[in-house]
């Protein structure tokens, strides 16, 4: 039994553990091929989406806190280099740490997650994906480009004009946290970023075509 180790399970997310012991056995089943067979490499959010569809007895906000507790589980195993025996254990700790009667460690509380993560699932690489992609401290998640028209006056107060300022917000993740920066672009920037955009995914159509046979995820 690993007892050096501690699962850090946020006191507000008890009750989605809760929550999947109460789902039918027939829809924990689901949810499990599901997660065997998901696309890899496929962002939560999009998994979600596809799963929605797949999975109609549950909304997309359970699909979230199921899919959470799957990857932060999963994602604790690679991080300790433990066996799955030994996740459950700890997860026995969590759960008795947590005075949550419907919790209390027993074959019942704890089998249908340990056959949740059983298997060698399409989900589990996928979090390995994730967590490689997630190594650089700054992840990119999102940005958009929106116009900004300011008109110009001289010192005499007299109208120069309008000029049109490009403004790219981009928003990223970092330490568990979205922040966002803004940058002003002028056309000249905006056609460089373009072509290197352009650039990259010539590079990356290139990676792939000699890559000697390993397998590139598309992500």
């Amino acid at each position: 039994m690993c007892t050096m180790k501690r699962l850090k399970i946020p006191d507000e997310h008890f009750d989605k553990f809760v929550y999947f012991l109460s789902l039918p056995k027939a829809v924990q089943n689901k949810i499990s091929i599901f997660l065997d067979n998901a696309p890899i490499g496929t962002l939560p959010e999009d998994l979600i989406n596809i799963a929605s569809k797949e999975i109609e007895e549950l909304s997309k906000e359970n699909l979230h806190d199921i899919l959470l507790i799957y990857f932060n589980l999963s994602s604790a195993k690679e991080n300790f280099s433990i066996s799955l025996n030994e996740l459950i254990d700890l997860l026995a700790i969590a759960f008795t740490e947590s005075k949550i009667t419907e919790l209390s460690p027993s074959d019942q509380t704890l089998s249908p997650f340990k056959e949740l993560l059983s298997g060698n699932s399409n989900a589990a690489k996928t979090s390995k994906v994730l967590e490689t992609m997630n190594e650089n401290t700054n992840t990119y998640t999102h940005s958009t480009i929106y116009q900004d028209v300011r008109p110009v006056f001289d010192n005499n107060s007299n109208f120069l004009g309008s000029v049109i300022i490009n403004n790219l917000k981009v928003e990223y993740s970092t330490n568990n946290t979205i922040k966002e920066m803004f940058i002003s672009l002028d056309k000249d920037d905006i056609d460089e970023l373009i072509s290197k955009l352009k650039s990259a995914k010539e590079k990356i159509s290139l990676i792939k075509k000699n890559v000697n046979g390993k397998s590139i995820l598309d992500i």
